[in-house]
C-alpha cells in the first residue's frame, strides 16, 4: 500500500512532456509559420486553425487588407505612380482602422509598446517644437503632413504587419519588387535620354533622382539574396541585384554609391555570406570594366566626375548650414524646406563666400535637423536612428524563424544605406523612412512571438 500511494503521488504531480494550448497562443504567440523542419506544414496548419478559432473572420480579413496595403505601399513607394501608392497607403490604413474597431487595439497597443515607439514620440515632439518656431508655422505644418506626419503614419501599418511572422515573406517580396520597379524606371528613363540625343552622350541630363530608392532597395535585395535558403531564388535575385548596380553606375550620385556599399557590408555581417558578396562584388567589378569597354571613354569620365566632385557640395551646402547653426545654434530655424531657404535667403548677401546665390538645401540630414530644430531635433533624431538598429538587430538575434531574420537583415542594410549613410551626401525622402521604422518596431514584435513559440525542452 505504500509502495501504490507513492507511485500514484509520483504520476500525479509528474509534468506533462505534452504541449499545452496557453491563451497567449490567442494573440498569435503560437507556434512558429517558419516552413522549415520536418513538422513546419503541420505547425502552420494547426497554429492557423487556432488563429482563426480565436480571432474571428473579421479580424483575419482586416489584417489581410493591412499586408496588402503594405505590400503595394512598400513596393510602390519610390515609383513615380503616385496613385498606386495612394491605394497602398489608403487601403493599409483603412485596414488598420478595422483591426482596432474590430478587436485588435489592444494588440495593437501591445505592439507600440516598445523603445523605438518611445524615441519615434520624443522625435515627433521635437518636430512640433520646430514647426512652432518657424517664421511660417502654415507652411510649415504642411511641409510636416507630406513627410514626417505620413511617415509616421505609414509606420503604424507596417509595424502591425510586420508583427505576424507569416507576413515576413510577403514583405521580402515587397522590397523586391520595389527595386525592380526602380531598375525599370530609370532603364526607361535611359532609353528616352538617349533617344533623344541620338547617341550615347552625356550631355543629357545626369538622372540623380532615382539614387534614393537605389541606396533604399538595392542593400536590402543583397541582404534577400544573400539569405534566400533556395538556390534558384539566390541566383534570381543576385542577377535583379546586379542589374540595378550596372544602372545606379549612371546615376551620378556618389551618396548612393557610398551608402550602397555600407549597406551590403552589414548585410554581409548579419548574414556571415562572405564568400558569395565577394562574388556578387566581383561580379558588379567586371560589369563595370565592361561598361567602360563599350561605352565612349568621354562619357565615363563626365559621369565619374559628376559622382566625385565636392567642390559645390562644401561650398553651397554644408558651409551655408554650418554657418547657419553658428548664427542660431539653440533654437533653429523652423521645420521644413522653406525655412531653410528663408534663413539662406536673409544671410547670403553677408556670405560671399557660398559660393551660390540660392539655395539647394544643406543635402545632410543631420545639418539640416540642426538648422530646424537645434540640438533637441538633432538628438532627438539620433536617437531613433539608434533605436531601429538595435530593435532590427535584437529581432535578428531573437528570431528562429528564417523569413522574419532575412526581413529583419534586410530592414538593417536598407536603413543603414538609405539614412546612415546616404544622409550625409542628401536630403532622402522621409517618407520612405516610416517603412523603416515600422519594420522595426513591427519585426521586434515578431521575433518575440517567434521565440515564445518554440516548444518546451
Amino acid at each position: 500500500m505504500r509502495w501504490g500511494r507513492r507511485r500514484a503521488f509520483v504520476r500525479q504531480w509528474r509534468p506533462s512532456r505534452r504541449r499545452r494550448f496557453v491563451p497567449a497562443d490567442i494573440e498569435g504567440m503560437g507556434p512558429s509559420f517558419d516552413s522549415s523542419g520536418a513538422g513546419g506544414a503541420a505547425r502552420r496548419r494547426r497554429a492557423f486553425g487556432r488563429l482563426s478559432n480565436s480571432c474571428g473572420p473579421g479580424l483575419l480579413v482586416a489584417r489581410a487588407v493591412v499586408l496588402v496595403g503594405s505590400v503595394v505601399y512598400i513596393a510602390a513607394r519610390f515609383s513615380d505612380r503616385g496613385a498606386l501608392v495612394n491605394i497602398g497607403f489608403w487601403l493599409a490604413l483603412a485596414g488598420l482602422a478595422m483591426v482596432i474597431f474590430g478587436g485588435g487595439a489592444r494588440e495593437f497597443a501591445a505592439i507600440l509598446q516598445s523603445r523605438v515607439a518611445m524615441a519615434c514620440a520624443a522625435y515627433a515632439a521635437a518636430i512640433a517644437c520646430s514647426i512652432l518656431v518657424a517664421p511660417d508655422v502654415e507652411t510649415a505644418w504642411r511641409s510636416f503632413r507630406s513627410a514626417h506626419g505620413r511617415a509616421f503614419i505609414s509606420a503604424m501599418f507596417v509595424a502591425y504587419a510586420a508583427s505576424r511572422p507569416e507576413h515576413a515573406r510577403w514583405l521580402l517580396a515587397a522590397i523586391a519588387m520595389g527595386a525592380v520597379v526602380v531598375s525599370l524606371k530609370q532603364s526607361a528613363e535611359h532609353w528616352a535620354h538617349w533617344l533623344a540625343a541620338g547617341q550615347v552622350s552625356p550631355a543629357y541630363q545626369v538622372i540623380r533622382k532615382n539614387a534614393p530608392g537605389h541606396a533604399f532597395y538595392l542593400p536590402a535585395l543583397i541582404a534577400v539574396a544573400l539569405l534566400a535558403a533556395k538556390r534558384w531564388l539566390r541566383i534570381g535575385l543576385a542577377v535583379a541585384a546586379l542589374g540595378e548596380a550596372a544602372l545606379m553606375l549612371f546615376a551620378a550620385a556618389r551618396g548612393a554609391w557610398l551608402s550602397v556599399a555600407a549597406g551590403s557590408l552589414v548585410a554581409a555581417v548579419m548574414s556571415r555570406r562572405w564568400r558569395l558578396l565577394a562574388v556578387l562584388a566581383i561580379s558588379v567589378v567586371a560589369l563595370g570594366g565592361i561598361v567602360v569597354m563599350l561605352l565612349p571613354e568621354h562619357l565615363i569620365a563626365v559621369r565619374l566626375q559628376h559622382g566625385f566632385s565636392t567642390s559645390g557640395r562644401v561650398a553651397g551646402t554644408w558651409g551655408p548650414a554650418l554657418d547657419l547653426i553658428a548664427e542660431r545654434p539653440v533654437i533653429g530655424y523652423g521645420y521644413g524646406p522653406e525655412a531653410f531657404d528663408q534663413a539662406f535667403d536673409a544671410a547670403v548677401t553677408h556670405h560671399p563666400e557660398w559660393g551660390v546665390q540660392r539655395s539647394i538645401g544643406p543635402h545632410n540630414i543631420y545639418l539640416g535637423a540642426w538648422v530646424a530644430g537645434g540640438p533637441l531635433l538633432l538628438g532627438t533624431m539620433l536617437w531613433t536612428f539608434f533605436e531601429v538598429g538595435v530593435a532590427l538587430v535584437g529581432a535578428f538575434r531573437a528570431s528562429d524563424d528564417s523569413d522574419v531574420r532575412a526581413l529583419a537583415t534586410a530592414s538593417l542594410a536598407a536603413f543603414v544605406s538609405a539614412y546612415v549613410v546616404h544622409g550625409l551626401f542628401e536630403d532622402p525622402l522621409w517618407l520612405a523612412f516610416g517603412i523603416l521604422l515600422g519594420l522595426s518596431i513591427g519585426l521586434r514584435r515578431a521575433s518575440c512571438r517567434c521565440r515564445s513559440s518554440a516548444p518546451p525542452l
